[in-house]
């Protein structure tokens, strides 16, 4: 199971990058069972979470991941964010009108 969620993530990741997003943002799922590497990191993005293991304000100690998945059973995903609505890759306009065929 750690393995097919490890393909799928770096498919999504990698996909995503594919279209010119560089930047995730890491999403928790905040329960009683929630691993304190995974907390520190809800709601950072990979470039805050990067700079937080450089400058020590993220605990190394718990896990050093960047991405998702943290540890074994790791729950989190990440999500692509952008500064702007355009992104590299497909036709859009032609799957625009596919869509509103």
């Amino acid at each position: 199971t750690d393995d097919f969620v490890n393909q799928v993530r770096a498919g999504q990741i990698e996909a995503a990058k594919e279209l010119g997003i560089q930047e995730f943002v890491w999403i928790a799922i905040l329960d009683q069972k929630t691993d304190e590497c995974c907390v520190q990191r809800n709601g950072l993005t990979t470039s805050e979470i990067e700079r937080g293991l450089s400058d020590g304000s993220i605990d190394k100690d718990l896990c050093d991941a960047i991405s998702v998945p943290a540890h074994r059973g790791c729950r989190c995903t990440q999500s692509p964010i952008s500064s702007t609505n355009e992104v590299e890759g497909p036709d859009w306009k032609s799957f625009n009108e596919w869509l509103e065929s």
